[in-house]
């Protein structure tokens, strides 16, 4: 009897430790439907009607998902008028949405992020790609006064 409890406490630890396999593999095949490059180009005056003013404002936010050693990333890279910014951040999230969390930042970013900050959430709805905006935020979204809205777009 006491046989036949051991033997089946093994095979319960057995199947617990399979089913955690089996949800870690489909967790990260989730996150891998993510990588690639997501691009977002920013384009406005600066004094919109001011035609003693032509200078436009362009910023380039670009974000690389990446897996390396089975753990997904992101290389966050934001440059233009008045911008200059790269982050690195761990991933997480399923396959309806990521979050991009502070892992660390180039000393000549700002702003800056602590490690753990939310920096930003990319999300599908509706079949459009969502952006969140958290510790990070495109100008234009400031102007708006938006936290969430179609940015970003797939280009690799």
């Amino acid at each position: 009897m006491k046989r036949k409890i051991i033997l089946l406490t093994i095979m319960i630890c057995v199947l617990m430790a399979a089913g955690l396999l089996v949800n870690r593999y489909y967790a990260e095949m989730n996150l891998d439907s993510w990588i690639g490059e997501y691009k977002y180009v920013d384009f406005f005056p600066t004094s919109p009607g001011d035609p003693t003013y032509p200078v436009n404002i362009v910023i380039v936010y670009d974000i690389v998902v990446y897996k390396d050693n089975g753990i997904i990333s992101a290389e966050i890279i934001n440059k233009g008028f008045q911008t200059n910014q790269h982050f690195y951040a761990n991933v997480v999230g399923n396959k309806d949405k990521i979050d991009f969390i502070c892992k660390e930042y180039e000393e000549d970013s700002f702003p800056h992020c602590e490690e753990g900050d939310l920096m930003m959430s990319l999300s599908i709805e509706d079949g459009q790609l969502i952006t969140t905006w958290g510790r990070i935020r495109a100008d234009r979204s400031y102007a708006n006064d938006e936290i969430k809205g179609t940015y970003y777009s797939k280009v690799g």
